[in-house]
């Protein structure tokens, strides 16, 4: 009776991964890519996915992957349009396909092109939440759903970095709480859409100086923790009642060692160490919160 290979008996799963394996080791030896696209198979979805969405892929592989959209499943067309290293051409081609969720994850890569965004903000407004928050978005663009009625789109661009700074200054008027929170909520961040805007780095001085004295803490807090705030305000914030905006304000490396030595003494123990870990600190200070420290705990 003649035996049957132990390979024969291997699960799909250790096969695939012994194939992905292979190509990578190939890969690494020096395999021309284009060689490579000629032994994988089409029908090995594991592998395709695989190949998909590692950023090691060689470009060859994915511009193959990107040619047989129609070969290929919704999962794998997904991990492909994440993937950073995508070439152009293939999310062009994956930016038309009929999947949502194969769209939104070309407008959440970082290498999807301004003209693709454009492309896809004036064919599907489906995807206006995922291009508000894209930083290659035109700034005409931005402009356009700063206007929109859906508060999570304005919301997704008072955080964007490049956001223009007249809409900006609109957005920081805009009073509509992005988010409700609810018992429980671990959300972190500023929930109204003026407070996202003031906690653009993008956000001019000027303006943020001019929202400091809001009555609203969490304003407060988004401006201290903004890198674009003048020192000035943040030596003003330092002293707010407000533990929360305190400890923005210490974690800000543009605050002023002034402004840090009060902070390095504040009753909240998490602004403390905060501020003991803002680089802007003096050294000798640090030194002597530390010493003190540890007297404080023997």
């Amino acid at each position: 009776m003649t035996a049957t290979p132990a390979s024969c008996h291997q699960p799909n799963q250790y096969r695939q991964h012994s194939q992905l394996g292979a190509v990578r080791r190939a890969v690494h030896n020096g395999v021309p890519a284009l060689q490579l696209t000629i032994t994988v198979p089409l029908d090995d979805e594991a592998l395709l996915s695989a190949l998909a969405s590692s950023p090691s892929s060689p470009s060859e592989l994915l511009r193959m992957l990107g040619s047989n959209l129609q070969n290929i499943t919704v999962t794998t067309k997904t991990r492909l349009a994440r993937n950073e290293t995508c070439p152009p051409a293939a999310l062009r081609r994956l930016a038309q396909d009929p999947a949502y969720r194969v769209v939104a994850a070309v407008t959440q890569n970082p290498s999807c092109s301004a003209s693709l965004l454009r492309s896809i903000y004036q064919r599907d407004e489906n995807h206006d939440s995922e291009i508000a928050v894209h930083p290659n978005c035109p700034p005409q663009i931005l402009k356009q759903l700063a206007e929109r009625t859906d508060v999570g789109v304005r919301y997704g661009v008072a955080g964007n970095p490049s956001c223009p700074i007249a809409t900006l200054a609109t957005l920081a008027r805009d009073q509509t709480v992005n988010y409700q929170p609810v018992p429980g909520d671990s959300l972190t961040g500023p929930r109204s859409v003026y407070a996202a805007a003031l906690g653009n780095p993008s956000c001019p001085p000027g303006l943020l100086q001019k929202h400091s004295a809001k009555l609203d803490y969490e304003t407060r807090q988004a401006i201290g923790a903004n890198i674009s705030c003048p020192p000035a305000v943040l030596s003003d914030l330092a002293g707010d009642p407000h533990w929360e905006v305190r400890h923005a304000v210490a974690g800000n490396p543009g605050c002023l060692p002034s402004a840090l030595e009060r902070l390095i003494r504040d009753p909240d123990r998490g602004v403390a160490q905060t501020a003991a870990n803002n680089p802007s600190l003096p050294r000798s200070v640090l030194a002597m919160w530390q010493l003190s420290s540890a007297d404080n705990t023997q």
